[in-house]
């Protein structure tokens, strides 16, 4: 009899413990709070944000991690527009949170106001209160299924101002490592001063609104070396950006955490050409076939500084590998008799080996023309197998 007892005690117990266990949910909604401003207006062109937030994380059925951005309408259609000429119904607010607080940034608001209405100068703009509609959206931090949760709408009343839109720049991305930038040892600050680019190819498209594309690296990179590819959200906090893999694939995307862990690892030392889609946050690195010449030192002489070969004109290593092929230099441009201020790079220390350009601030060098640059000072980085220099402004 009691061996009998504590069988069912012991079944009774398993019971308990599966009816307690956590049961994983697929939820479809939640709830988000009114704004505590309720109907006062705000000043966009004056104020820094607006407080959303949330009354709980939606119920998975456990304290899960989850990523929120938030969206935007001027009459509460979220449909989404196919035709990428016409304006939208709705306007996803840049970056996330993994908090259920969200600060909406004053300027993404009325950026989003710009877009809907479709104003394209400020003859079109027109003033007065303005009635946003929001929402939030969760997702499961690195979950790559669709699954998202959309929150009630809740309102608020804006006063927008005109704000000029301009196509986003191409969204870089920044390599870390023990041999990266100019001091090395996995430095991720959130200025990049120790960190290399990988760079844009005006031949490939860069969505407008964002600037994603695909952006590519070529160099050296030694065998058993070690690094990560950080997005622009990443930067001084490692939260965002490519880890794990090798040379043969293998590489995740970490969204807003710490996981993955691991980083991409050269198991067998070369020349290398690196395809990151920023949008699909997908990485290619494949051998590079093509001819690469090793220089031992580069300068970037101009008007700045008479067009000497000195120390002035001497730009640093980007890298500590075998081979350096990425250089780096910070200088503030002048104008001279209302002209740019003009540059060229050169390897070595006369003009037998120089290049120079007509785009600014991104582009490929060719033989012959100087790089015009307007004042300010710059931080620039020049890859020499490719040609391609960045002009930085600081």
């Amino acid at each position: 009899m009691a061996s009998l007892l504590l069988g069912l005690l012991a079944f009774t117990a398993c019971e308990t413990d599966r009816d307690d266990n956590p049961k994983m949910q697929n939820p479809t909604t939640f709830t988000l709070l009114n704004p505590v401003i309720g109907d006062n207006v705000v000043d966009l062109e004056n104020s820094q944000s607006i407080e959303l937030k949330a009354k709980s994380q939606p119920d998975y059925g456990y304290p899960a991690a989850v990523q929120y951005s938030v969206q935007m309408s001027l009459d509460n259609d979220w449909t989404v527009v196919e035709d990428e000429e016409a304006a939208p119904k709705f306007y996803t607010i840049e970056g996330n949170s993994t908090s259920i607080d969200y600060e909406v940034p004053a300027t993404e608001i009325d950026k989003g106001i710009m877009l809907i209405r479709g104003y394209k100068d400020a003859s079109e703009f027109v003033e007065g209160v303005e009635t946003v509609y929001f929402r939030m959206v969760a997702q499961l931090v690195n979950d790559e299924t669709d699954k998202k949760a959309y929150s009630n709408v809740v309102t608020a009343k804006v006063a927008p101002y005109y704000l000029e839109l301009k196509d986003a720049a191409p969204e870089i991305w920044w390599m870390v490592g023990a041999k990266f930038g100019n001091n090395a040892n996995w430095g991720n600050n959130a200025d990049c001063s120790n960190m290399t680019p990988l760079y844009v190819n005006p031949a490939n498209e860069y969505d407008k609104k964002d600037g994603t594309g695909v952006i590519e690296y070529i160099g050296w990179f030694d065998t058993d070396e070690e690094f990560k590819i950080i997005a622009p959200a990443g930067l001084g906090n490692w939260n965002f950006g490519i880890c794990e893999g090798t040379e043969e694939g293998g590489y995740r995307y970490r969204s807003d955490g710490d996981e993955p862990s691991g980083n991409i690892k050269v198991t067998v030392g070369g020349y290398y050409k690196l395809e990151l889609d920023t949008k699909a946050h997908t990485l290619t690195m494949t051998p590079y076939e093509g001819t690469v010449k090793k220089w031992d030192e580069m300068h970037m002489p101009g008007s700045y500084q008479g067009w000497n070969f000195e120390a002035t004109s001497l730009m640093s290593p980007l890298t500590t590998y075998k081979e350096c092929h990425d250089w780096d230099i910070t200088f503030t441009a002048t104008p001279q008799e209302d002209k740019n201020c003009e540059v060229k790079f050169a390897a070595g220390t006369d003009w037998g080996n120089d290049w120079g350009g007509t785009l600014f601030p991104n582009g490929f060098t060719d033989t012959s023309n100087n790089i015009s640059v307007p004042a300010g000072t710059y931080r620039v980085i020049f890859n020499d197998i490719t040609g391609y220099y960045m002009f930085i402004a600081k």
